[in-house]
C-alpha cells in the first residue's frame, strides 16, 4: 500500500495515476438551404403527394361553399347530405392522404 501527497495527487503529479483520455464526440454539420426551386419544381414524387393534398382542399373547399348555397337557397335536404358525407367520409380521406404524403415523401 503507497501513500501520496494530496497536492501532488490533484495536480497529477503522480507517476501512476493515468488519465483516461476524453474523446469528443463529433457532431456532424448539416447545411440546410432554402431554395425556392426546391418549392417550385419538386422532383415527381413529392409533387405527388403535393397533388394529392391539394385535390382534397380543393374537394373540402369545394363541397363547404357547395353546402353554404345549398342552404341560403333553401335545399335543406341536399345540405344535410353533403355536411353527412363530409362528416363520415373527410376525416378518413385526410388521415389516408396524410399517410401517402409520409409514404411518398423520399425525404422522410
Amino acid at each position: 500500500m503507497k501513500t501520496y501527497n494530496f497536492q501532488n495527487f490533484i495536480k497529477g503529479e503522480l507517476d501512476e495515476v493515468k488519465k483516461k483520455p476524453t474523446y469528443i464526440k463529433k457532431i456532424a454539420a448539416y447545411s440546410f438551404i432554402f431554395s425556392p426551386t426546391s418549392i417550385l419544381h419538386p422532383p415527381p414524387m413529392i409533387m405527388k403527394g403535393y397533388y394529392l393534398m391539394i385535390g382534397i382542399g380543393v374537394t373540402v373547399i369545394t363541397l363547404a361553399f357547395l353546402e353554404k348555397q345549398l342552404g341560403v337557397t333553401g335545399h335543406i335536404g341536399i345540405a344535410k347530405t353533403i355536411f353527412n358525407f363530409l362528416q363520415i367520409t373527410m376525416p378518413l380521406a385526410i388521415i389516408a392522404a396524410l399517410i401517402m404524403f409520409v409514404y411518398l415523401n423520399p425525404l422522410l
